[in-house]
């Protein structure tokens, strides 16, 4: 199992904390350009985890606790996208709930970034050229 919708909100931020923190053989996540990251698995960026002191062998994707840490679930017409495009982001705020048209549509801007643009006036200033609402998070 890799949705997250039923687990309850209590667990789901269970999960979330110990990846912040660390626990047995998971180390503690690291800041990375405006991000935190889990270290769940570094080969794995779409990591899963169990729910601590589970019997049950589920798992579940961790950027899918992270959106039911919020209180929020996914229905069969939306993705859990990562608004920063890091996929072992573990900020809730990063994490949200959309459509499958709008989740691929943001890759565009990841390749993007920020831009930097100097008027002619001399003052140099950095823009997004992403569209979207919410806004994709560029570092």
């Amino acid at each position: 199992m890799s949705n997250a919708d039923n687990v309850t909100q209590e667990d789901a931020q269970e999960c979330l904390n110990i990846l912040r923190s660390g626990y047995g053989t998971v180390p503690p996540a690291y800041s990375a350009g405006g991000c935190i990251l889990h270290r769940k698995s570094m080969m794995d960026s779409y990591a899963k985890m169990k729910l601590p002191g589970s019997s049950s062998r589920a798992e579940y994707y961790i950027h899918h606790l992270v959106l039911r840490s919020k209180g929020e679930t996914t229905d069969a017409l939306s993705q859990v996208s990562h608004l920063c495009h890091h996929p072992r982001c573990i900020i809730p705020e990063h994490i949200i709930k959309e459509s499958p048209e709008v989740n691929r549509s943001r890759k565009p801007c990841r390749a993007v970034g920020l831009l930097t643009v100097t008027c002619e006036c001399g003052t140099t200033f950095t823009v997004s050229p992403c569209k979207h609402t919410p806004p994709c998070i560029l570092a």
